[in-house]
């Protein structure tokens, strides 16, 4: 029994000194080769925009003054073991035109940035405060001198309360986010709505009310508060597609989906 004992004990000590020379080698290899991958210093910098919804707010340039800081601090001869590449991520995506950026290198000594912008559904003007865009994640941001997106307007003095709304916490503004992206993903309604008017109808009230100023036709269509938006652009479906081109596009001054169950020409 001793014998079988020492075989095996001898047999584990083996195995178990032959994984640790394996693990210290294969520690040194990687070591070395992070060593040198460190030691490899930046020759491009390649930049990829996603621009499926042929947006471009943004451009190569742009996405290189942010990484190199206005060329304040160049990239390019430049050692990684010198180069942060998440501070370089985080600077790319302090730009409010960037929804996500992933920035790495590859075994060439390339820098890779990998960039989808924000892609908007809306656009806030406002007196004021400017113009703004709301995205389709439901985030608010500034406009591009570069590019102007065709989407729906939303003006009218309530606007400028959409600029710091968070539309995911606030059920009420919930609603409105709801009627864009419905709009968003409709083709006809797309096609069909140009302005969303948003007025508060006196001082002390908190309730907005709004009015959409179509594409086509002279009707001003009365949609009302937030509320309902699955109800309210279906009825809006209906009146364009079976009643106006039944009763005539000149017949009626005005639409109402604003009721429960009922569309109003007048």
């Amino acid at each position: 029994m001793k014998k079988i004992k020492d075989k095996i004990v001898g047999i584990l000590t083996s195995t178990l000194f032959k994984a640790t020379v394996v693990m210290v080698v294969l520690f040194t290899v990687i070591g070395f080769a992070e060593k040198q991958q460190d030691e490899r210093v930046c020759k491009n910098i390649i930049i990829n925009i996603e621009e499926e919804y042929d947006n471009y707010f943004i451009d190569e340039k742009d996405v290189r003054d942010l990484l190199t800081m206005n060329n304040r601090e160049p990239l390019i001869g430049r050692s990684y073991a010198l180069i942060r590449l998440k501070e370089l991520e985080k600077r790319v995506k302090k730009n409010k035109l960037v929804e996500t950026a992933e920035v790495y290198r590859d075994i060439h000594g390339d820098l890779h940035v990998q960039l989808k912008q924000r892609r908007p559904i809306a656009r806030i003007l406002t007196k004021l405060n400017g113009s703004w865009y709301i995205s389709d994640q439901g985030k608010v941001f500034p406009t591009s001198d570069k590019f102007t997106a065709r989407v729906p307007i939303i003006d009218g003095d309530y606007a400028y309360k959409l600029i710091n709304t968070k539309f995911a916490t606030d059920s009420m503004q919930a609603e409105l986010f709801t009627m864009l992206e419905i709009i968003d993903k409709d083709e006809f309604l797309k096609a069909l709505i140009a302005e969303i008017h948003i007025d508060i109808e006196s001082v002390n009230d908190t309730t907005p009310q709004v009015t959409i100023y179509p594409q086509i036709g002279e009707q001003i269509i009365t949609y009302g508060g937030f509320d309902q938006p699955i109800s309210k652009l279906k009825k809006i479906k209906v009146a364009y597609k079976d009643i106006l081109p039944l009763k005539g596009w000149d017949t009626y001054k005005s639409i109402s989906v604003a009721f429960k169950d009922q569309i109003i020409c007048e």
